[in-house]
């Protein structure tokens, strides 16, 4: 029960007095994701999946061990490649380097990601070269996103009550999952009473409005 301060009641206050006194029961409902936008989500949503889901490249580029740069003296074997989706199987050879791509896993052994406008590629980019500066400028994780980064599994990534919007059902998407319960939309009839009003078809007498019954 709210109490009621004396004196005047701010509109404020006599709101949450109105809100306190009126329940509202608002049963929720199970919809497709492609539906809830704009939906006020009921419960929890818990990650299922870490973003990123494993360690990966946050440019296109060239994968190495940064230990081996130091000892870099001409051009670089490309021994393969790790593409979304489709990382290198094994792990990188001593000297050598990886073609990668944005977001794709870092290889084993890999532990940089120099970009690919800072290396001179052959015709099939199986041989590269490196400049000295860009060598010197090159540190030991650089280019790279760690797995859980973003988004550990068990986290709670929205709160029930949240309105949904459209990067909110994105990252639901990202998430893997297809529905989400959500509040069933309330109902709102607005009705007017008074013998000086009349229904749409019936006849107007003087003075009397003519007035519609609105339902959604």
């Amino acid at each position: 029960m709210q109490t009621i301060k004396p004196g005047l009641t701010t509109l404020s206050d006599a709101l949450d007095i109105a809100f306190a006194e009126v329940p509202v029961m608002t049963p929720s409902e199970e919809r497709p994701i492609s539906d809830c936008y704009g939906a006020i989500l009921r419960k929890d949503l818990v990650a299922q999946v870490s973003v990123p889901s494993v360690d990966n490249s946050a440019m296109d580029g060239y994968a190495l061990r940064h230990a081996d740069l130091a000892a870099i003296d001409g051009p670089v074997s490309v021994v393969g490649a790790s593409l979304a989706g489709h990382p290198y199987d094994g792990t990188l050879p001593t000297g050598c380097a990886i073609r990668i791509a944005t977001g794709a896993a870092i290889p084993d052994g890999a532990d940089c990601v120099i970009i690919q406008e800072n290396v001179t590629a052959n015709a099939d980019e199986t041989i590269i070269e490196i400049d000295a500066d860009v060598i010197a400028r090159t540190s030991v994780h650089q280019n790279i996103r760690w797995l859980s980064e973003d988004i550990k599994t068990g986290d709670t990534v929205l709160k029930a009550g949240t309105i949904l919007r459209p990067q909110d059902i994105a990252i639901v998407a990202g998430q893997g999952f297809g529905s989400l319960s959500v509040a069933r939309p309330l109902k709102v009839a607005v009705f007017s009473t008074g013998d000086e009003l009349a229904k749409p078809g019936d006849p107007l007498p003087p003075g009397a409005f003519m007035i519609p019954t609105v339902s959604q």
